[in-house]
């Protein structure tokens, strides 16, 4: 998935900056649902929350209201981030999770 910064990123610890404007090649996390991650020019792989990655990334999505979960639990799916149905607690064919498995709800 590629995701291009609509604002400087900065990951402190590490020392590394990206600046905005830069398309970053970003992968989902199979073992943390709730993260996105990419590798660093430097050989770092550097990590990003999901329910956060819309204030950080152009044409990311906001995470869904409580009212948009709620639905989504009487109808017996949920969307992902990339707007895939899956069931609530699995994933999509492109490995995006659900948003309730993004948001750390289940």
């Amino acid at each position: 998935m590629k995701l291009t910064t609509k604002r400087p990123i900065k990951w402190s610890k590490l020392g590394i900056e990206i600046p905005s404007g830069v398309t970053l090649d970003m992968q989902w996390d199979q073992q943390y649902p709730s993260r996105l991650f990419f590798k660093h020019e430097s050989g770092k792989t550097l990590r990003c929350r999901v329910v956060t990655a819309h204030l950080n990334f152009e044409k990311f999505p906001k995470p869904p209201t409580d009212k948009t979960l709620e639905k989504w639990e009487w109808d017996g799916y949920c969307k992902t981030p990339t707007g895939l149905k899956t069931e609530p607690d699995g994933r999509a064919h492109d490995g995006s999770p659900s948003w309730l498995l993004a948001m750390e709800m289940i």
